[in-house]
């Protein structure tokens, strides 16, 4: 279901970078990379690392790598967030919102990311000057 999803954004190309930080058996959906394309391995939040298959890469012409943020300086890790706020900002990525939750509600938004899930969990802050005085 997620890889049918990327190809059909895509225009069938496939990804041209995929993120992985789950792993297990979503690793299997999220090879729907396009050819010269990249797959990073950065987390297992499913218990389990993606088990990158060596004949599946080269016949679709994509490469695997890890990207461990803990090896990052604070100033590779702030620039990094920068630039993706820039994409987010300027539409260049639109991550689906798929769910809404107040503050109060982050046990909530954290399990519903459980279960295969595609899309964001969105948790929204009030800031103080937002609250009613």
């Amino acid at each position: 279901m997620l890889a049918q999803t990327v190809l059909e954004l895509s225009s069938g190309h496939g990804a041209d970078v995929i993120y992985d930080t789950v792993g297990g058996k979503t690793y299997a959906q999220a090879t729907a990379v396009g050819r010269g394309g990249r797959v990073l391995l950065v987390g297992f939040a499913s218990g389990k690392w993606g088990q990158p298959d060596a004949q599946h890469i080269l016949f679709n012409d994509y490469s695997v790598g890890g990207a461990l943020a803990l090896f990052r300086s604070g100033t590779e890790r702030d620039l990094t967030q920068e630039a993706l706020s820039a994409f987010l900002r300027d539409g260049s990525i639109t991550p689906p919102d798929t769910e809404t939750y107040g503050f109060d509600d982050v046990p909530a938004a954290n399990t519903s990311r459980n279960g295969g899930t595609v899309g964001q969990a969105v948790v929204t802050v009030a800031r103080e000057t937002d609250s009613p005085a």
